[in-house]
Formats: C-alpha cells, structure tokens, sequence
C-alpha cells in the first residue's frame, strides 16, 4: 500500500508524491483518515480485499486519480 500527498505543480495542476510505502501480509489491516490518499496495487495474486467506509461513497465527492507517464494525476490535469 502506497500513501500519496496531493501537491500542485508550478502550472497549477495536481499531482500526487508518495510518502510511504508498506507490504500487507495476510491477516494485516491499514487505517486510513478521510482525506488520506492510498493506492491498493496488489503485487502478487490472488487478493481479496474488503473495504470499509464511514461514509457512502456514491454519495461522496471522490477524487479519483490515474497514473499517466508514472505520474499519479487527478482527471482535470
């Protein structure tokens, strides 16, 4: 699991630059606060993951981001 601060560039555009990464071992579980930006990359199959929220998510604004050229940006830069 990766963590990511959300940072903007000198253009104005958001990118994400990652502050600690971590290997889940079976059985293990992270916490995370609102706000806090993750990944959940699996690096080696099968995965089962389960996620709980303290919030509906489809009712949430949720950013979602998407690495482009090895650089994690949102959809509007």
């Amino acid at each position: 699991m990766g963590t990511y601060a959300r940072v903007h560039d000198a253009h104005g555009r958001v990118r994400l630059v990652k502050r600690d990464s971590r290997v889940v071992k079976p059985g293990q579980i992270e916490v995370y606060l609102p706000g806090d930006i993750h990944d959940t990359r699996c690096t080696a199959g099968p995965l089962l993951l389960y996620r709980f929220t303290s919030c509906d998510l489809k009712k949430e604004n949720v950013t979602r981001y998407a690495q482009r050229n090895g650089i994690w940006t949102d959809g509007a830069s």
